[in-house]
């Protein structure tokens, strides 16, 4: 007895220098774990990290007696205090892991919802406590411990601070002795350490994220003041050259030559002045200055029927559920994101026959989910997340800037936009925000726009 006290008080010694050096949460389990074991004899061990902020536990890893064997050996052959530490630090424990057993206890289905934080707030306390799945009431406690292969276990909390930041289940538990609570305690500490360590990481990660963010948007508010300057000069002088060509066109004399010389040089000065046109409202700032609830219906009639006047050989259905039927934005803004995606299915699809645009709206929660989708065949896969970037197009006549317009007006109304491509077509996913006072109900509009 007093020989296993002993070598128990060495092993925590090599403990505590494990634990006070390494910085990697995930090896911390790994290391930690086995030794727990090895020094009080337990058959079997998992170890569970507990969020205090979401009430949900996650296993991070389970072992059997015979997994460690090699690594008992290991310890007894070493005599100079510190060497056993030295070893596991540089070891490659993740080995230890790769067993049937390992496996099951990571793929417990432990949700993280209302049930499992119930039942978390009925498991996990501050005690220790034996655990017989025969006494459980809880039937999913009692299943977890089964699929463990511990029909009793004994229950361990890992706490720093006073708060529980895992916790570990042993068994036999009769193994359980005075001197388990000193490498519980410094498991527990150590946890908390390396995640409080982990919280600060992401935080400088966010701030520096935001900091370049705001940056990057700075330096394109300067290019974007710059630009609208440029276009608007060009613009302007753009204006005068048109009047005046069409004043020049009543003294040109008519021929062939001349006719297509006329024809091409318009359909240039009306291409720069689209181009133009396109500079200057993405160099604008989108900023909502008119936000207000918005008939969902009102805004998507309008847009519709300023399409109607680009092309009007496609087929709209609207399909709006009543809980959707008020968005919450700016009138102008939200139609220009409508037309330019109805546009961009238009000149996708081409002058071909049978053209249609499907637009269906749902509320999820605090949002309006708006889809669009057509029937134009797609895009390849690799251009999903290019097509929203500026003067990003696969249209000879575009100016690759319709779809960033989009995308920045939607990100200004605070919500988000997605492509995928369907079966025969390309859908548009938008997020916007919705009143809080829209009453529960079934699909009100559903119309089709045949013209």
């Amino acid at each position: 007895m007093a020989d296993n006290y002993a070598k128990n008080r060495n092993l925590l010694y090599e403990f505590s220098t494990i634990i006070e050096r390494e910085k990697d949460l995930h090896r911390l389990y790994f290391i930690s774990l086995p030794i727990i074991m090895i020094a009080f004899g337990f058959e079997k061990g998992a170890v569970f990290k507990y969020s205090k902020r979401k009430r949900c536990f996650d296993p991070k890893a389970g072992l059997k007696k015979e997994s460690l064997e090699e690594l008992s050996k290991k310890w007894e052959s070493f005599s100079k205090k510190g060497e056993f530490a030295e070893y596991m630090l540089k070891a490659d424990t993740s080995t230890l892991y790769e067993t049937d057993y390992n496996k099951k206890i990571r793929g417990l289905n432990i949700p993280c919802n209302d049930t499992s934080r119930l039942i978390a707030n009925m498991f996990i306390t501050k005690t220790d406590r034996l655990l017989k799945t025969e006494k459980i009431e809880n039937k999913y406690i009692a299943r977890v411990l089964r699929d463990m292969e511990m029909e009793n276990a004994l229950y361990i909390p890992l706490t720093a601070k006073n708060s529980i930041v895992g916790f570990l289940l042993l068994t036999p538990p009769d193994k359980k002795t005075s001197d388990l609570k000193f490498f519980c305690t410094g498991l527990g500490l150590a946890m908390s350490a390396l995640i409080e360590d982990k919280e600060i990481a992401n935080l400088k990660r966010f701030l520096d994220f935001n900091e370049d963010d705001i940056k990057q948007k700075q330096r394109l508010y300067e290019i974007g003041k710059t630009a609208s300057t440029i276009t608007h000069e060009i613009k302007n002088a753009l204006i005068g050259i048109m009047g005046l060509f069409n004043k020049l066109k009543n003294y040109i004399e008519s021929s062939e030559k001349t006719d297509r010389y006329v024809e091409i040089i318009e359909s240039e000065l009306n291409r720069i002045y689209r181009f133009v046109a396109d500079i200057n409202k993405f160099s604008s700032h989108y900023t909502p200055t008119d936000k207000k609830p918005l008939n969902l219906k009102d805004v998507i009639d309008r847009a519709i029927d300023l399409t109607n006047t680009i092309n009007n050989n496609f087929v709209f259905s609207v399909c709006i559920d009543k809980k959707a039927s008020t968005v919450f934005g700016d009138r102008n803004q939200l139609e220009q994101v409508l037309i330019n995606l109805f546009k961009n299915s238009i000149e996708a699809y081409g002058n071909k026959e049978g053209g249609q645009i499907r637009i269906r709206a749902k509320r999820e929660g605090e949002f309006i989910i708006l889809k669009i989708r057509d029937n134009s065949g797609g895009v390849e896969d690799k251009q999903l997340k290019e097509i929203v970037k500026p003067f990003y197009t696969t249209k000879t006549q575009g100016t690759g800037l319709g779809l960033s317009i989009v995308k920045e007006i939607v990100k200004e109304h605070g919500g988000d936009i997605e492509f995928k491509n369907t079966q025969n077509g390309l859908e548009c996913t938008i997020k916007l925000s919705a009143p809080k006072n829209i009453t529960e109900g079934e699909y009100e509009q559903k119309e089709d726009y045949d013209n």
